[in-house]
């Protein structure tokens, strides 16, 4: 893998520092995936899991799906299998496959990956799930060639299985769609793990028919029928079939020529048990010793050095696990916390509303005897002068002149019952509580999102302020979300803020938006609603 340029990391700084946050953060995203496809090194896991975090709250399902996968890459980079393959299925959990522009592709390299894990702590089972779905999305996404390869990876989990018969059959269905999808070199290049299965079987006629097409159109081997560096251990498998078909002189040579050019242990260990195996059929004791000796010897290293390569899978696993399990606990702790705060404050404030509430009765009582003390005073002097005018006028003239006179003062009332209800925003946005929300959707450590105590101040300021829009939520009977989403709206605040302020997902708030367009002004759709909100003002 390649090591990331330093200098692309610095410039995606500056271009990120001159834009708001969420570009920055989706500029961040693209600039891992193209590491990513670049095949280079990442172990970034801090800025990761940020864009995790970012995304989860403020992103759509495919970016979030995005985001979880980049971290599972940046795990499986950093040796970290056991949380790479988690990412990988929270990625999978993020995609909304009912929408039309699910990322398909993206969610079929995702199970992809996940199977390359399985396969690697040998879960044959789990393995083939995953493979199979990775399949499914490719053909959704129309990527022919991921379908047929993650296809003819299925013989993989079958070869675990011991089931040489699955594995042929596997090999050659993808030999065949490769072919019609003209890939002439991939179809022969995957029958080239089908010839051991045969061999397995007995069929050497059919391994004999992969291993002519294997050599003769893979594009593995050169004019000289040299195989390419890096695929040695074929010379064993040719040898297994000299082997079976009792050519031991040709079987001998290709197992000396992987003992003489293979480079790992692997290589090593199936040369001497292909020369053990020649040495049996010519019943050659000493030869038999040599070789057997000598593979128990390099069997043994290898046991060794996968007792060491299990016991660090182990130890990731291990440290994954309790990571995982202190982080559990400190967000129990958290929560706790948090919960013993939430109700400390309830009970302030119910102790701050019962005392408000007593002094304000208390005071609201001497008013109203004030009032209805000057009430009377004033009705004794409106009798007084309507005793006087029956005195000296006409009876019928008056009451007429009367009715007239109230039915003008009804008028008036009714015009401004009706301006009073929609009082001046200004007020209520500059209201200590609504500031108090506007620090809260900045999202940050000291400013965590709103609790029930807040939501319930923030809605008696939007009723002391303005009446008349409160009483139309509640006669329209909005629900809890709907309401506060309507008056987050009326605050000029972004769906994807609103969702982080109401601890929902966007589409959520959407679905919110709809209903209460179609309650409150009987309109389809969600775009309408915050213009039609604002004509109310």
């Amino acid at each position: 893998m390649k090591k990331i340029p330093h200098l692309m990391l610095l410039l995606l700084a500056v271009l990120a520092a001159c834009s708001g946050d969420g570009s920055k953060m989706r500029a961040q995203l693209e600039e891992l995936e193209r590491q990513n496809r670049a095949d280079s090194v990442m172990t970034n896991d801090t800025l990761a899991e940020r864009l995790v975090k970012y995304f989860d709250r403020h992103g759509t399902p495919n970016e979030r799906m995005r985001a979880h996968y980049i971290l599972g890459r940046t795990y499986a980079d950093m040796g970290e299998a056991p949380a790479a393959l988690e990412a990988y299925l929270e990625a999978a959990d993020c995609a909304d496959t009912t929408q039309a522009d699910c990322d398909y592709a993206k969610l079929s390299r995702i199970h992809a990956q996940s199977a390359l894990i399985y396969n690697e702590f040998v879960q044959p089972r789990s393995q083939l799930n995953e493979l199979n779905k990775a399949v499914y999305y490719a053909r959704k996404a129309k990527d022919t060639l991921i379908a047929i390869e993650c296809y003819a990876q299925k013989a993989n989990a079958y070869k675990w299985l011991k089931m040489p018969d699955s594995v042929i059959s596997i090999r050659v269905r993808a030999s065949q769609l490769y072919q019609m999808a003209g890939q002439g070199q991939r179809s022969a290049g995957t029958l080239g793990a089908a010839i051991t299965s045969a061999i397995d079987l007995h069929d050497i006629e059919k391994a004999h028919q992969f291993m002519v097409k294997y050599e003769s159109e893979s594009g593995h081997f050169c004019s000289e029928g040299i195989i390419e560096k890096g695929r040695e251990i074929y010379y064993y498998t040719k040898g297994r079939y000299y082997l079976a078909n009792h050519q031991l002189d040709s079987a001998e040579y290709l197992f000396r020529r992987l003992q003489r050019e293979g480079y790992t242990l692997n290589h090593q260990i199936a040369a001497c048990k292909g020369l053990q195996e020649v040495y049996e059929k010519l019943k050659i004791p000493d030869s038999i010793a040599k070789y057997a000796n000598l593979g128990y010897q390099l069997n043994d290293s290898a046991y060794s050095l996968s007792e060491m390569e299990s016991l660090q899978r182990l130890k990731a696993s291990y440290n994954y696990n309790r990571n995982k399990l202190l982080a559990e606990q400190k967000t129990s702790e958290a929560r706790e916390a948090t919960i013993s705060l939430i109700i400390i404050s309830i009970l302030s404030v119910i102790i701050l509303l019962v005392a408000s509430y007593l002094i304000y009765r208390n005071r609201r009582k001497q008013q109203r005897l004030q009032e209805a003390y000057e009430s009377a005073v004033d009705k004794r002097e409106d009798l007084l002068k309507e005793l006087e005018a029956l005195r000296a006028h006409d009876y019928d003239t008056l009451v007429s002149q009367k009715e007239d006179k109230i039915k003008e003062q009804n008028q008036t009332i009714a015009e401004l019952e009706g301006r009073s209800g929609k009082v001046s925003l200004r007020d209520f946005k500059e209201s200590q509580i609504v500031k108090t929300f506007a620090e809260k959707s900045q999202f940050s450590k000291d400013h965590p999102v709103p609790n029930q105590a807040e939501w319930d101040m923030l809605e008696q300021q939007f009723r002391k302020d303005m009446p008349g829009l409160y009483r139309l939520f509640e006669d329209k009977g909005l629900s809890d979300l709907e309401f506060r989403t309507c008056l987050l709206l009326l605050l000029d605040y972004d769906e994807g803020t609103i969702a982080g302020l109401t601890q929902s997902s966007s589409q959520t708030i959407n679905s919110a938006k709809v209903r209460a367009n179609q309650k409150l002004f009987n309109e389809k759709g969600a775009k309408s609603l915050h213009r039609a909100l604002k004509k109310l003002i």
